[in-house]
């Protein structure tokens, strides 16, 4: 197929080197699959400047190559014209399909052999063979196919990359959560942790780049070593003789017991300045839940402390709040937080926080009651 022609038929710039075109040419005899090449082009498309309608543009010129292979050497000019691309690309308006044309022609992956009148058209010769073509020229596509699967395998060696770090962080932040809800109080340390996780969500929501999720990646690994207790050191255990009772074994067990982690004791609560049926007639929902009539304070007691893990309130978080608050005062707080749970968007996080504002002195079961007593009026108005 013999080319003519290398520039176009309206006034256009024009390339400063004429022989540039020239110069990216594709080895004799490479060759190349087209759909492989423009799945590539895809993945990389940000390196050449391209958006996707100008690759559904090229994916039409592709489409009018009688064969499937791009080989150099081979008659790789297409001569389409615009209503026949139009048709190709689903209808796209002549003014967008030119500007997409001019688009892949500046980033030098096709080239404009216009014909003398600027028709788009093949001769052939007597034996039928297509002799000259004027049309798109899809040689700098080959030519420039190593170019495309460099950038595609690079952009998706970087997208592992991203991902796996994404795995990395997410897990981490997973073990980090669960890891807050079991370490011990310690002062300022649950609200500075509980920021971070949840700046960590939200920034997990974006598209973050490598060296972001680097860095969130080592914030979460930090935190974690904050949360992580040093080891203490074991005070030695005596040595017992192989002839020794189990009662003494037992006796040191019991001594090592953990005994924040005990339920409470069964023993009836100092009741509160509170009357106790004015509490359940304001937050009634409470009853639902009771397995007994309440008649008395551990009554109340025993089914807030079974109320309060499904509001969310963490076993340890709820033992907390009875030393902060008194078993009395935390069954209140519960009771009173069931009957507007509705309204609480993180219930756990609420009761922290009282927990918190009682251990400074501002905050008492009594001034939580008497906010319920307005909507127990209006009701009754």
């Amino acid at each position: 197929m013999q080319i003519l022609t290398r520039t176009p038929f309206r006034p256009a710039r024009v390339q400063a080197d004429p022989v540039s075109s020239r110069r990216r040419t594709p080895v004799t005899g490479f060759s190349m699959d087209k759909w492989a090449v423009l799945r590539a082009l895809t993945t990389a498309r940000s390196q050449f400047g391209l958006s996707d309608r100008s690759l559904a543009v090229l994916s039409a010129l592709l489409s009018c190559l009688p064969d499937r292979p791009l080989t150099a050497g081979a008659g790789l000019i297409v001569f389409p014209s615009n209503r026949t691309l139009s048709a190709r690309v689903h209808g796209m308006p002549e003014s967008t399909l030119r500007r997409h044309l001019a688009t892949l022609c500046r980033s030098g992956l096709i080239a404009r052999h216009d014909s003398p009148n600027g028709k788009r058209y093949a001769r052939r010769g007597t034996d039928g063979a297509i002799s000259t073509a004027f049309g798109f020229d899809l040689t700098p596509l080959l030519a420039r196919t190593p170019e495309i699967l460099d950038a595609c395998h690079a952009i998706e060696a970087a997208n592992r990359e991203i991902t796996a770090l994404r795995e990395r962080c997410v897990l981490l932040l997973r073990d980090l959560t669960r890891q807050l809800e079991a370490h011990p109080p310690v002062p300022h340390l649950h609200d500075q942790a509980e920021d971070a996780l949840r700046l960590a969500r939200r920034a997990l929501r974006r598209k973050l780049s490598a060296e972001a999720l680097n860095a969130l990646f080592q914030s979460l690994t930090d935190l974690s070593d904050l949360l992580t207790p040093a080891p203490e050191t074991q005070p030695a255990t005596p040595e017992t003789s192989a002839t020794g009772s189990r009662n003494e074994r037992h006796k040191e067990h019991q001594e090592n017991y953990h005994f924040e982690e005990e339920e409470p004791q069964k023993t009836e609560p100092v009741s509160p300045d509170i009357d106790l049926s004015d509490l359940l007639r304001k937050a009634p929902d409470i009853h639902d839940y009771a397995q007994l009539p309440i008649r008395r304070w551990n009554d109340l007691f025993e089914t807030a402390a079974f109320v309060s893990p499904m509001i969310g309130i963490h076993p340890r978080l709820w033992a907390e709040g009875c030393g902060a608050l008194g078993r009395c005062g935390a069954a209140v707080v519960v009771t009173c937080m069931l009957q507007t749970v509705q309204k609480i968007e993180n219930p756990g996080g609420y009761f922290r926080s009282l927990v918190q504002m009682a251990r400074k002195g501002r905050f008492s079961p009594e001034a939580m009651v008497q906010a319920l007593q307005a909507p127990g009026q209006g009701k009754a108005a």
